[in-house]
């Protein structure tokens, strides 16, 4: 009885680490539409420079389904804030010293950042983040 419990303990285990794995290396889905996924402070402050547009960053967590509930505005914000303001997101399953930077403590988090990466104003949920862009 005992080595049934241990290996179906196991099972379940093993399938919770290879689900983890999954959502953590898989690739954003919204790359593809222009909105770069950032890891690295670098990055963060070299999109800030690059274009020199303040920044909208969005961070979230993969398995969070308000921070899903968004994906379907995100290409609709990133066409209305052309040329005013660059979109990305930050995962912080992967981006934890970003996560700890910011002090962010839940998601999704909308940081609008100057372009040397200080926080104008912060927006958490999807509620007030929504506002918040359609007022821009």
């Amino acid at each position: 009885m005992a080595e049934y419990l241990l290996h179906n303990n196991m099972k379940q285990i093993f399938s919770v680490i290879v689900w983890c794995i999954a959502v953590v290396a898989a690739p954003s889905h919204m790359e593809g539409a222009g909105i770069p996924d950032v890891q690295t402070a670098q990055q963060l402050h070299e999109l800030a420079k690059g274009k020199g547009l303040p920044l909208l960053v969005e961070f979230y967590s993969p398995w969070c389904h308000p921070c899903r509930s968004l994906d379907n505005k995100r290409e609709e914000w990133a066409r209305m804030l052309q040329g005013r303001m660059q979109l990305c997101r930050v995962n912080i399953t992967v981006a934890r010293s970003l996560m700890r930077a910011y002090n962010i403590t839940s998601t999704p988090t909308l940081l609008h950042l100057n372009l040397r990466c200080r926080e104008i104003q912060r927006k958490v949920g999807n509620v007030d983040i929504v506002q918040y862009i359609e007022s821009l």
